[in-house]
């Protein structure tokens, strides 16, 4: 596997002026945004966020296998909490911890990196050197965690994807960012007024502590299930948290809308290919996965282009009935509805739709088998019907039970490449053995949507716009169809379990029709 090192010089205000340093079989030596461009081996760099707009503006393009150091240490560390610290330590502080006899040059690099000094090509060419240590010590690392194989095949192709597709940014409709701000601002102190009036709550957004002391006067024993879990699934508290998180998606919105650029007529996401413990690329700077749906029609597609969005269908109970080979699972997910037919087959048509998702959802991620009559009464689910309902899972059940001793036993979970969930202690807590069962869930489904994302991005006419959870914006000309994305995303998760399972995946609407402004 040959390699190159690549180092740069970000100019702000202009980014034409931004410098590039390379070192490859031709030695160390400054470099244009084409040469980076031209380069086949594998590229070693760190914070490549920062630069590869510049590299994409200047060249037309981008190298087309790089290795983002930041992406590698998250993907390889054994400690989840890795992810929420990148934001406070980057690349050149993580160096200095592990090659501490090299401060000297790491300084002098980074007074280079921030602008605070002018070139040193001997101290630059010499850090070079340390970014190439720091490589093979994360391959290492890689190789002993199970995650060397996911981070080439998967994460590194990602990688190149997601850059491109920030580089090239999404079209927004400049002249409406102004009245959706005003209808943001509107709607949310409208929900904020809602909050505090039903639920006699200060008049603001509720902390995390703030919640858990309400789930915990409600009867939720907060203790044994997650503050997520909570939050999505306990019905003790669901009115309340459903306006909590109504509240937090429009506060998020005014955020998104705030600062989008009204000049240029683009928006140029930051894309993590690493945005959570499960590996979920997530949008930041700005956060536009958090947009409400409402307000998404202030992204549109470039002249003469469309957009489309595609989702796949009940993702997360396909996945569940292919790893545990649950024949009643099986059944429910080949039905077109397979929350409706829950409701119907196996809570004997009591309660609601919504209802019986969250009790499907709440029990396949953990919840105890004798907890879900109580949460199901809460729904108006009598109990002896919850219980029958949930034994029809009996394979299911087997599949968590050894899911969890396999975990009590190595320390930890993984996908089928890698993606580890580590226990933090030796042994795990309650949360942890809750945390286990999605980890494995979701990141099936992680690996599942990156595979799909790549095999789309080979599609001719289709440029690829953003990642949305388990759902792809993507633009295409007004003659091409969707068909070719949404054969792609059935057939790639039905390869991936070997045909255990038919992949299911549909066109949707991306924005509401009945937006702030038409």
């Amino acid at each position: 596997m040959s390699i190159a090192i690549l180092s740069f010089i970000k100019s702000y205000s202009k980014p034409s002026s931004s410098k590039y340093y390379l070192t490859d079989n031709k030695g160390f030596r400054e470099a244009t945004a084409n040469e980076v461009c031209s380069v086949q081996d594998y590229l070693v760099t760190h914070d490549y966020w920062m630069i590869c707009q510049d590299i994409y503006e200047e060249a037309g393009c981008l190298p087309p296998k790089v290795i983002d150091l930041d992406e590698f240490h998250i993907l390889t560390s054994p400690d989840g909490d890795e992810r929420k610290r990148r934001e406070k330590v980057d690349a050149i502080q993580r160096i200095n911890r592990l090659f501490p006899l090299n401060f000297n040059i790491s300084q002098r690099y980074k007074g280079n990196f921030y602008g605070e000094t002018e070139p040193d090509l001997e101290a630059i060419e010499a850090f070079h050197e340390i970014l190439l240590i720091y490589y093979i010590e994360l391959c290492r690392v890689a190789h002993q965690n199970g995650e060397f194989h996911r981070f080439f095949e998967i994460e590194v192709p990602c990688q190149n994807i997601c850059s491109t597709m920030s580089s090239r940014g999404i079209k927004i409709h400049a002249s409406r960012i102004a009245d959706f701000r005003l209808n943001a601002r509107h709607d949310y102190y409208t929900c904020l007024r809602e909050l505090s009036d039903k639920f006699d709550v200060p008049l603001e957004i509720p902390s995390r502590e703030d919640i858990i002391s309400y789930a915990t006067s409600k009867g939720v024993d907060t203790d044994e299930y997650g503050f997520e879990f909570v939050l999505n699934f306990m019905p003790q508290v669901r009115d309340f948290c459903e306006t909590i998180q109504r509240l937090r998606e429009l506060d998020r919105t005014r955020g998104v809308l705030d600062s989008l650029a009204v000049r240029g007529g683009r928006v140029h996401p930051v894309l993590d290919t690493q945005g959570s413990r499960t590996s979920r690329i997530s949008a930041r700077s700005p956060y536009l996965q958090s947009l409400a749906k409402r307000y998404r029609s202030i992204l549109v597609a470039d002249p003469g282009y469309e957009l489309g969005y595609v989702d796949f269908d009940q993702f997360e109970v396909g996945i569940m009935a292919a790893l545990s080979g649950d024949a009643e699972l099986h059944r429910l997910f080949s039905q077109a509805d397979m929350y409706e037919s829950f409701r119907i087959d196996c809570l004997k048509g009591e309660g609601d739709r919504k209802a019986a998702k969250i009790m499907f959802l709440a029990y396949a991620y953990g919840m105890k088998l004798n907890n879900l009559p109580i949460i199901g009464a809460k729904f108006g689910i009598s109990r002896n019907v919850v219980r029958s309902a949930f034994k029809k899972f009996g394979r299911y059940e087997e599949w968590k039970q050894e899911t969890l001793r396999n975990f009590d036993k190595t320390g930890f979970v993984a996908t089928s490449l890698g993606n580890r969930f580590f226990m933090k202690g030796p042994k795990a807590t309650k949360k942890e053995r809750l945390s286990a069962i999605s980890q494995v869930v979701q990141g099936e489904g992680s690996l599942i949507f990156k595979k799909a994302l790549i095999e789309v991005y080979g599609l001719k006419d289709i440029e690829l716009l953003l990642p949305m959870h388990d759902a792809l914006l993507f633009q295409s000309p007004v003659s091409t169809t969707l068909n070719a994305v949404i054969d792609i995303f059935v057939r790639v998760i039905g390869d991936h379990f070997d045909n255990a399972i038919e992949g299911k995946a549909s066109a949707e609407l991306f924005a509401e029709a009945n937006g702030p402004i038409e």
